[in-house]
Parts: C-alpha cells; sequence; structure tokens
C-alpha cells in the first residue's frame, strides 16, 4: 500500500511531509512524491505503532487466562494505537505460570488476524521481596531458584521478553546474569533494595525499572534507594502516566533527569481496562474500579490501571514538558529495544509497517498491522 501526503515521524527524529510505500509487511520506501496510485492521507499524523511492554489484561480478561483470552484481548487493542505488546504475568505457582506462558506463546507464533502482536511475555514474579508488593499476592512469590525457574518457563524460554525482579533478593545477580546473557531484559521491581544494590546489579546485566516510584520504597535525601539510583544511573524506567499513580511534577522531574530515550510509557492495564466500574480480579486479587481508578478490595491500593497507550502518550505530552518527539519515542522506539526487537518502533525502510494515523490531538484514526489495517475511527 502506498500512503501519500502524510506527515510521518520518520526514524524516531522527526516529523516529514512524505509518501509510505509497504509491501509484504515491510516498508519499502519513503520520500516525496513516490511514483503510483495510493492513499491521499491528507497530510495526517502517521506514527509508529504503539508498544505496551506491562500490560496484564482488559476488556474483564487477562494475559494468564489461556490463549482465547490473550486473542480477544489483542484483537481489541487496535483502536487505542497499539500494534504490539509484551504480555505480563505472574501471581501464581509454577504450574500455572507455566500454563499462561503456553497461552500467550501460542498466539505470539500464531499471531491474531486483526490484531496487536504478541511480542512475548514479561514475568512479574514470582521473584519479589515480600515487602511493597502493590496487587502482588504474597503466596505467589518464591525465592530465586534455578531448577524453579526451568521448571516454571520449560520450552517457553524464547517467549520471555522481560523479567521483573526484587535486587534484594538472594540470587538476583545471577538470575540477572543468565536471563541477560539470553537477551532478556531484567528489571527492578517491587523492592525496598538500595541505591548500591541496585547499582550493583546494573553491572550484573539488569537494566530496566518496573513502574518507577510504585511499590518501591520512597526516595530520601540520604537514603536514595531504588528511584533514587533509577534516577541516577544508566536504566531505562518505566512510568504510568495516567494522573494517579504519579504527580505531573515527577513527570516533569523525571523528563529532566533522564535521557527521553530512557524513558518508556506503560499502562500496567489490568482486567477492569475498557470495563465499567465494579468487582475484578488480577489472579488471586480483587480489586474495585471506581471512577476509572483500580484498587485493591482490602487495603484500597491501587491496583494497576485502566490506562489506555494513546492516553497516556497525551497525558505525558501535556504535563512533562517533554518534547512531543521524545513522548513519541517513548511508546514506540524505547519499548521495542526494551523488547529486544529492532524491526518496530520506528518508520524507516526495512521496519515491519505496523503503524497509527493519528489526528492532531493524537487520538488514533487508522491503525495497520504487518500492513493491513485492522482498525478505523468511524
Amino acid at each position: 500500500m502506498l500512503y501519500k501526503n502524510t506527515r510521518a515521524f520518520i526514524n524516531g527524529e522527526a516529523f516529514e511531509a512524505v509518501d509510505v510505500l509497504t509491501e509484504n509487511g515491510v516498508i519499502t520506501n519513503i520520500g516525496p512524491d513516490l511514483c503510483g496510485d495510493g492513499r491521499d492521507m491528507g497530510g495526517m499524523l502517521l506514527l509508529p505503532g504503539l508498544i505496551d511492554v506491562h500490560t496484564h489484561g482488559r476488556m474483564g480478561l487477562g494475559y494468564s487466562d489461556g490463549e482465547s483470552a490473550v486473542r480477544a484481548i489483542v484483537r481489541d487493542l487496535p483502536k487505542t494505537g497499539v500494534t504490539a505488546v509484551c504480555a505480563a504475568i505472574g501471581g501464581a505457582g509454577a504450574a500455572a505460570i507455566h500454563a499462561a506462558l503456553a497461552g500467550v506463546d501460542a498466539v505470539r507464533k500464531s499471531p491474531e488476524a486483526g490484531g496487536a502482536q504478541v511480542l512475548g511475555a514479561h514475568l512479574e514474579g514470582p521473584f519479589l521481596a515480600d515487602t511493597n508488593l502493590g496487587a502482588i499476592a504474597r503466596d505467589s512469590l518464591h525465592s530465586i531458584d534455578m531448577a524453579f525457574y526451568r521448571e516454571m518457563v520449560g520450552k517457553h524460554e524464547d517467549a520471555i521478553r522481560l523479567v521483573s525482579l526484587s535486587p534484594e533478593l538472594p540470587g538476583a545477580a545471577a538470575l540477572t546474569e543468565y536471563l541477560s546473557a539470553r537477551g532478556i531484559t531484567v528489571s527492578a521491581a517491587h523492592s525496598s533494595c538500595t541505591y548500591e544494590t541496585l547499582m550493583a546489579l546494573r553491572n550484573a546485566g539488569l537494566t530496566h525499572i518496573t513502574h518507577l516510584f510504585n511499590a518501591m520504597v520512597p526516595l530520601h535525601h540520604r537514603a536514595p534507594g531504588l528511584p533514587g539510583a533509577a534516577l541516577a544511573g544508566d536504566f531505562t524506567v518505566e512510568l504510568i502516566c495516567d494522573g494517579v499513580h504519579l504527580h505531573q511534577g515527577i513527570l516533569q522531574l523525571v523528563s529532566k533527569a533522564k535521557d527521553p530515550k530512557q524513558i518508556c510509557l506503560i499502562t500496567d492495564a489490568t482486567q477492569g481496562t475498557g470495563m465499567p466500574d465494579g468487582e475484578y480480579a488480577l489472579g488471586s486479587t480483587a480489586f474495585i474500579v471506581k471512577n476509572g481508578i483500580a484498587r485493591m478490595k482490602e487495603t484500597g491500593a491501587l491496583a494497576g490501571s485502566t490506562l489506555e497507550l494513546d492516553a497516556a502518550l497525551r497525558h505525558m505530552m501535556a504535563v512533562s514538558g517533554a518534547k512531543t518527539e521524545d513522548v513519541i519515542n517513548m511508546a514506540t522506539l524505547v519499548p521495542a529495544r526494551e523488547a529486544g526487537q529492532t524491526d518496530r518502533g520506528r518508520i524507516a525502510c526495512g521496519c515491519r509497517a505496523d503503524l497509527v494515523f493519528f489526528d492532531e490531538a493524537f487520538f488514533p484514526i487508522e491503525t495497520i498491522v504487518q500492513g493491513e489495517t485492522v482498525w478505523q475511527k468511524h
């Protein structure tokens, strides 16, 4: 397909008035006035497809609920501009996690027609400390043990893209070295670790921080802890930009402290996303959505979000002070890199034709996956 007269965000750098040609699911040519008949897009904004590397589910379903649930979830995502996801799973025993991985892996290997693509899994647990649990069930935790890990993942290790763990756990350095050597991004999460502990684990290969400032020890001027190390060190940090999890002043602080290509927008979306207010469950944890905010039924603590990634993009643009181009990369180029994807997250020749047309306010108009339109606003 030849898309003519677009304002495309080229190679993660700048908007250009160009035509874009896609063939067999790949971008093959970009330039002004390309020859051939095509669709005149009227100067509409063209972005790479949004990528969410930390999302648990939506529409009453979770990625841990089996292959059919995964397929239903990804069919619903293109209307939000999302073309690829890493399915967040955890909060259960080895057998349950293995079964969840099997469902995710099945859709990864055989993508759902008309849906966003599954890049693999983000394991948020079970290797987490028993402090700062957030919505993680305490009885789902497990000490770091390689035999347990192998039993848990089985033949699906190549489906794992990210693993969130608590750096203070015994064995964290060895597991980090093992995972990073296999190209799996290792992330610090749900932790009370010290600044020094996290910095030491950076040398072992930990490069990512799960939902910065949430479910972790707070920043203190004499004990900066995990958030202080995350800001000062060479780490990519996840942000939940829903106006609930993080104050706009924190978004401004992070935008000034970090290289923009070390900021990754996520949703941490749960089963209540896209659903009316009511009671839902994340694994064995019951939570209530009220006014669009998810909180644990027993404690009132935040329990993930009901955020859509396109809304996160708009909120970050509106309040953080970051450049528009940088914020776009935070939802495209950066998550692609963190998921180990070199041919996604940017508009360039040879990249996958996962594209989204947006209006001037950055609401999705049309979503394209592998060169095929999978959703259009009516």
